[in-house]
């Protein structure tokens, strides 16, 4: 344990000079001021055209500092390359076809756009973009992929051991002793969460959500009620729940895929598993840990 207390300790005075002058290297032709974790990459798109993305480091990790919310792309996150639908509650032959399966664009990409604030959810064919692979680029920017659940479980064990460092204030330190949370440091700090009165979790205290600039956001989910014998579409959990996808399949079985978890009221990061066919929010992390500082 020692051993590797002094690893992360190591690690963590790397990423503090590394990202203590994000501001100074990518925000200076930004409008908006970045904070000391949040940097701004440049990704060329062709020989005279440059897309640039926010980035979060965290340990070895580079992650997006947000969601992909947009189904079209733009901002550096590409235009998905198969085919795909959308799936609303008034559109019933397309539940029909999601509801059975049947691909009738031969992809069997979907996905279902929530409101302004929270974007869009998408499945796994959409969010994979017809690969099949852990890590798959998917609908990912350039010289990013899909996570896997291994690199979600490595981002959730550097913090476990440095969340403390990167407190917004002293208190927090205390938090995540009492209460060991992920997720108050991966949770944004907007009042879209439910409130809670358990100590660490996203909905206790919102002020100090985030002390990662990660932003991870309760957009909730998609269930279909047949209660009244005609099936509709439920969103639910907007608010209350996070789930955010991975490129790794599940043990469960070929046709469901890994997930990861956030509750409104649970500090920890939790681990579930969705038919391919179902929902998640799309997070994106580097391929390497580099980040081009300029437009070179």
């Amino acid at each position: 344990m020692k051993k590797i207390i002094i690893s992360y300790s190591i690690t963590l005075a790397f990423i503090l000079i590394s990202v203590s002058s994000c501001e100074k290297y990518y925000g200076y032709d930004k409008k908006e001021t970045l904070n000391d974790t949040t940097c701004w990459h440049f990704i060329k798109t062709s020989d005279s055209t440059w897309d640039s993305i926010r980035v979060v480091v965290l340990g070895h990790q580079v992650w997006t500092d947000h969601d992909r919310a947009d189904v079209g792309g733009g901002n550096a996150w590409p235009k998905p390359s198969i085919q795909y639908s959308k799936i609303n509650d008034l559109d019933s032959k397309a539940l029909y076809r999601w509801l059975n399966k049947e691909k009738d664009t031969d992809t069997g990409a979907y996905y279902h756009y929530i409101n302004p604030t929270y974007g869009s959810i998408f499945n796994w064919y959409f969010f994979m973009n017809g690969e099949n692979c852990e890590k798959a680029h998917g609908v990912c920017p350039e010289g990013f992929h899909i996570p896997s659940a291994s690199e979600w479980d490595d981002l959730e064990a550097y913090l476990k051991i440095i969340q403390p460092h990167h407190a917004k204030r002293d208190a927090m330190s205390s938090y995540i002793e009492q209460s060991g949370s992920i997720a108050n440091a991966l949770a944004t700090n907007t009042d879209s969460w439910r409130a809670s009165d358990i100590l660490g979790t996203p909905g206790y205290d919102k002020t100090i959500n985030n002390s990662t600039s990660f932003n991870a956001i309760p957009a909730g989910t998609l269930v279909v009620d047949t209660s009244n014998g005609r099936p509709i579409m439920v969103r639910t959990g907007a608010g209350r729940v996070g789930i955010y996808a991975t490129s790794t399949e599940s043990n469960a079985g070929k046709d469901m895929y890994c997930t990861r978890i956030f509750y409104y009221n649970s500090p920890s990061m939790g681990r579930g598993a969705l038919d391919k066919s179902r929902f998640a929010r799309v997070r994106c992390i580097k391929d390497d840990n580099t980040i081009n500082k300029t437009k070179e």
